[in-house]
């Protein structure tokens, strides 16, 4: 997707000092990218606890390497 952006300048150069990057895009790309994947782990982290697992991983070995 092709989006135009205003970004002020002492950002930018913010931006791309963190991410090491001498191409704007490409720290804008990493900067977007990195805080989807902060987005989604702060989602599964809300959902700890909410989810009941059953422990029975030895039986499911069992029908795995059963003959």
């Amino acid at each position: 997707m092709r989006t135009t952006i205003s970004i002020d300048d002492s950002i930018m150069n913010q931006v791309m000092r963190y991410t090491r990057q001498s191409n704007a895009i490409q720290a804008l790309r990493m900067v977007v990218q990195s805080y989807v994947e902060h987005a989604q782990r702060q989602e599964l982290l809300a959902m700890r606890g909410t989810v009941q697992l059953d422990d029975n991983w030895a039986a499911l070995r069992k029908l795995e390497t059963a003959p």
